[in-house]
């Protein structure tokens, strides 16, 4: 898993630096649900490569957080959390 120094690093890349080819497709990662939320984050970890830019239905999305108390890790376990929930 990345490092914080890792991961502070990739929240500066600028998206319109980075070829679109090198990104992920959010859509069309494959993780299992039943997964523990800790597993389906490291999962998601690894498939994306970049959890700051990736591209959803074809289009480079950057993320950002308002919130600059709240970690990364904790925004994509609430995500994922959220998205099982939405499931069921």
């Amino acid at each position: 898993m990345l490092s914080r120094e890792e991961l502070d690093l990739l929240s500066k890349i600028d998206i319109s630096s980075i070829d679109k080819s090198e990104l992920q497709e959010i859509g069309a990662l494959e993780i299992d649900k039943n997964l523990p939320v800790t597993e389906r984050f490291k999962l998601f970890m690894d498939k994306v490569k970049n959890p700051y830019c990736f591209l959803v239905n074809g289009t480079p999305v950057s993320v950002s957080f308002a919130n600059p108390n709240r970690t990364l890790e904790e925004a994509l376990k609430s995500y994922l959390t959220n998205l099982k929930n939405l499931d069921e």
